[in-house]
């Protein structure tokens, strides 16, 4: 079976590019990418590089926890297991919109949302403040220039002939391979409980 039958499974090459990074950089290897999730989000309506590109998503709230009370609710974020691993993080990118950003654009997104993944790695992320600062610290360009020495090492370690969505954008790889396609990513968002309502298993 040729490429352009079998399509192109972005979020594998993705998981494989992501390996590659956190065995390599000492600010990332507290990351097991075999705890996180990668998918993808398709954007219908939107075929240009504006708009979010790709995103972090907690399976636990701060402190690692399934649980918090909030305004006197019980909340309880939902347990993602593949092939039997429980999952810490999901990070997802939005398609066809991650894939027409350039080269460099792209690999500091993924080091970008590699970040926020807390160095305790217990599913809550990285907290640089508090309130509104919390997770970017008090300016998005705060937070580049945290993350700034690690792209320059992403950069050098990623072979771009190696990973064809780093070179190519969406319409070069649907010629390409014809097709595109990944895991897809649920609902993900917290949901009401009693507090005496056993965890979710």
């Amino acid at each position: 079976m040729n490429a352009a039958e079998s399509g192109y499974d972005l979020t594998a090459d993705i998981a494989r590019a992501c390996r590659i990074l956190v065995s390599n950089i000492p600010g990332l290897n507290h990351i097991d990418c075999e705890r996180v999730f990668f998918g993808v989000s398709i954007v219908r309506r939107q075929r240009g590089r504006h708009g979010i590109h790709a995103a972090c998503h907690p399976l636990r709230f701060e402190g690692g926890e399934r649980r918090k009370i909030s305004q006197g609710r019980c909340w309880e974020l939902p347990q993602v297991n593949v092939r039997g691993v429980e999952m810490l993080y999901s990070v997802h990118f939005y398609v066809p919109r991650f894939l027409n950003l350039e080269r460099d654009d792209k690999i500091e997104t993924i080091v970008h949302e590699l970040f926020h993944i807390s160095p305790d790695f217990n599913g809550d992320l990285r907290r640089l403040g508090r309130g509104r600062h919390a997770f970017h610290g008090p300016s998005l360009a705060h937070y580049r220039k945290l993350i700034t020495p690690l792209v320059k090492e992403a950069r050098d370690l990623l072979d771009v002939d190696d990973f064809p969505f780093v070179r190519l954008n969406h319409s070069k790889l649907e010629r390409r391979f014809g097709r595109i396609y990944g895991s897809r990513v649920r609902n993900l968002q917290p949901r009401l409980v009693r507090e005496d309502e056993p965890v979710e298993a």
